[in-house]
């Protein structure tokens, strides 16, 4: 049985964040359009179709001087930035294959490039629009997907966390923050666009400026996996920069491309200059949490179901002399065993 391992830890270069230089596209980016009335409760193109219809988080507390809400647009190229340069020598990222499923682990600290400071510093000028309060954390994750995702006709909706990770070993979010706008104009990140969450986990919510986009006959290379195994690619196809115009409701489409080491006519996602940036929806089917959890288990008894097993592995919780199916992962800064929703499949 073949097993295919491909290893990414930190690159030993000496550090100063030099974002990679940005070739000019058809969207203007001193005045993207904002993505806050881009919720969809349906897939749509240039949406997020969302799992959440309320968000009741926090983001930045000060709408920034190159938002111009009235108009819904936003000026990238002035937008203010997260001081610092912290490297994290410890960083490291392990994907591997074995028997059509892809397995990925990371301690979700950037390989490549390092941080900004966060917490913000009342001294960064950052800190007049958003107070970060969180530190960057070493995360433990553990993501299993298959190596050749199945296309669904009726696509899901994103939740609010990690939807992809990058080959960096950095988590993806959607492109909306917690109170549920548009993540990349309100938000505050560093240099090389990412910022931690109330659980210290570093992410991602678009591409980032200090990962290459490199190009192999006019098509750029992979950016990371989403979690449906579908790849992400960055923002270029055929020569041309991809916008929500060349691409379907989950920002994505069909063509042959470079997988595992072949040209594979298969589905994958496109980075975007354009709102949602990453993905607007899965094309294939995910592993999620469901509400079923809350009434089928204590939380002690998922967290026991899981232990010592992969993210997203299969596990039983004994409820009421019934053995529930589910699957590990993620709730709550915990891993548990999540029951699977029946009336969705």
């Amino acid at each position: 049985m073949k097993t295919s391992i491909l290893v990414i830890s930190v690159l030993c270069v000496a550090f100063s964040i030099t974002p990679q230089e940005v070739k000019r596209t058809s969207i203007d980016r001193r005045a993207l359009p904002l993505g806050n009335s881009h919720i969809s409760s349906e897939p749509r193109v240039g949406a997020i179709y969302s799992c959440n219809s309320r968000f009741n988080g926090q983001g930045a507390f000060r709408v920034g001087d190159w938002i111009r809400e009235a108009e819904a647009v936003f000026d990238l190229t002035s937008k203010r930035e997260v001081d610092g340069a912290n490297l994290w020598d410890d960083a490291s990222i392990l994907i591997y294959e074995d028997s059509g499923q892809r397995y990925i682990k990371s301690n979700g600290l950037p390989t490549n490039h390092g941080t900004g400071n966060f917490p913000i510093h009342f001294s960064d000028d950052a800190y007049s629009y958003d107070r970060n309060p969180y530190r960057i954390a070493e995360q433990s994750i553990s993501y299993v997907v298959p190596t050749r995702p199945t296309y669904s006709e009726i696509p899901y909706c994103l939740n609010l966390g990690a939807i992809g990770i990058a080959l960096n070993g950095v988590a993806i979010y959607h492109g909306l923050d917690a109170e549920g706008r548009d993540a990349l104009a309100y938000e505050l990140h560093d240099t090389c666009n990412g910022h931690p969450d109330r659980s210290g986990e570093y992410h991602y919510h678009s591409g980032s400026r200090c990962v290459k986009d490199k190009e192999t006959n006019g098509h750029s290379a992979l950016f990371g996996y989403a979690l449906d195994g579908f790849g992400i690619f960055g923002q270029r196809s055929g020569g041309e920069y991809m916008t929500n115009s060349h691409l379907d409701e989950c920002h994505g489409h069909t063509h042959t491309i470079p997988w595992d080491g072949f040209l594979t006519i298969l589905y994958h996602y496109h980075i975007t200059d354009e709102f949602p940036y990453t993905l607007g929806c899965f094309r294939g089917r995910p592993l999620r949490v469901s509400s079923e959890l809350q009434r089928n288990a204590t939380p002690q008894k998922s967290q026991d179901a899981c232990r010592g097993k992969l993210l997203y592995a299969s596990c039983f919780i004994n409820h009421r002399g019934n053995a529930i199916l589910g699957t590990c992962q993620r709730w709550q800064r915990r891993v548990v065993c999540v029951p699977i929703d029946r009336k969705k499949q």
